[in-house]
């Protein structure tokens, strides 16, 4: 067993997030690179994105809550820096997709819309940034931030969310297909939120979220979730809508758990074991090298959409894991969790530096060799999860 497979914490404090702020941080332009090659050169006209400056503001905080050093702080205050320089508009409070590499928003690769699921993550690392010490500031760019997704955004009809601000422009088609995803996200944000500054306005939001999740992306007859919808939140046509990823309702899993221990309303317990019993029965390899580990995307019986394997559903699967463990007395929880995380460090992180391969087949094949930014958030919460449970 290799170092970081022992003690993935140290691992994450001591080598990946120096490495991360360092290596992916444009000194020269401020913010953060979108990702990595391989070998860890930089791509540096790239766009950078409200994504990637979004989660590295949240991650570099949360590491630093839980034992990360200094260099959180410098990473976390970039990130700040670049969104609120270049990617937020000043003139109603939104965030643009992306921009130039220096901050343009006339470069080729810039982009902007204004994006639902980029919001949520602008919400969800400002309360962990508000978490490291109070802050005037802080406290009202979440405000204008959640003014500007729910004045813009909001669906009326089914207390959900557009996709992005093109609805707003009727010229325009409107954008489909609908996601769950950017919902799930603003759940987290809103937990997140509550949990920062105790105001229940945040909690009602979040309520209304999950009436969302019950209504419409929970599929009750297989315990699944449903990733793609029409524009009423209906399952999408095929072949999207019979699309389910794994990863996503692990994450969910964790995310009604966590819900749960904030509140103590269980109410969507069950829905919980449901999602992790479709998760963990259908949607995991069997047998070999690979066994435990995520698969993309399966259908609604359950069979393999797909086998490839994406870096990101690793890390859902560990904490879902862990939270059966801790939240509904799962016997073998915990033991699935440090199982598939040592699956992860061997399969995924090179042993030479802190840094992954996105996605490979149950061949070891390398698919995707890049090392995208925006996943060490995913990666970093698996690990703090791990610890704060001593697993």
């Amino acid at each position: 067993m290799t170092g970081s497979e022992a003690r993935p914490d140290l691992w994450l404090y001591q080598d990946a997030m120096p490495f991360w702020v360092e290596r992916a941080q444009d000194r020269r332009h401020g913010g953060f690179f979108d990702r990595l090659s391989a070998d860890g050169a930089r791509y540096a006209e790239d766009a950078k994105t409200t994504l990637v400056q979004a989660r590295m503001l949240f991650t570099c905080a949360h590491a630093r809550l839980h034992g990360g050093g200094s260099e959180c702080v410098d990473g976390a205050e970039a990130a700040l820096a670049f969104l609120t320089d270049h990617l937020r508009d000043s003139s109603d409070g939104g965030f643009f997709r992306a921009v130039g590499r220096d901050g343009s928003r006339a470069a080729p690769a810039a982009n902007l819309v204004k994006d639902a699921y980029d919001h949520s993550f602008v919400l969800l690392g400002l309360a962990a940034w508000l978490r490291l010490g109070a802050s005037p500031a802080a406290r009202a760019l979440i405000d204008t931030t959640f003014d500007w997704l729910h004045g813009t955004l909001f669906d009326p009809a089914t207390g959900g969310y557009h996709e992005d601000d093109r609805v707003t422009r009727p010229a325009e088609p409107y954008p489909l297909p609908r996601r769950q995803n950017p919902h799930m996200h603003l759940f987290e944000a809103l937990l997140a939120l509550y949990e920062t500054t105790g105001e229940a306005r945040w909690l009602d939001h979040a309520r209304r979220i999950l009436g969302v999740f019950e209504a419409y992306f929970f599929d009750a007859e297989t315990g699944s979730l449903r990733e793609f919808l029409d524009r009423d939140l209906g399952p999408a046509p095929p072949p999207a809508g019979l699309i389910r990823e794994p990863g996503h309702q692990f994450e969910w899993v964790w995310l009604l758990h966590r819900y749960a221990a904030l509140t103590g309303d269980h109410r969507f317990d069950d829905h919980a074991t449901a999602l992790y019993r479709f998760g963990w029965t259908h949607g995991t390899h069997r047998g070999g090298g690979f066994d435990g580990a995520v698969y993309d995307e399966i259908d609604p019986s359950g069979a393999p959409i797909t086998t490839s394997m994406l870096l990101w559903p690793q890390t859902e699967g560990i904490k879902a894991h862990l939270a059966r463990a801790e939240s509904a007395g799962e016997r073998d929880g915990v033991a699935r969790a440090r199982h598939l995380s040592a699956m992860l460090f061997r399969n995924y992180i090179s042993p030479d530096r802190p840094i992954w391969r996105n996605q490979i087949d149950l061949d070891s094949r390398t698919l995707q060799p890049d090392a995208p930014t925006r996943l060490l958030y995913h990666v970093a919460m698996a690990v703090i999860e791990g610890q704060r449970l001593g697993a």
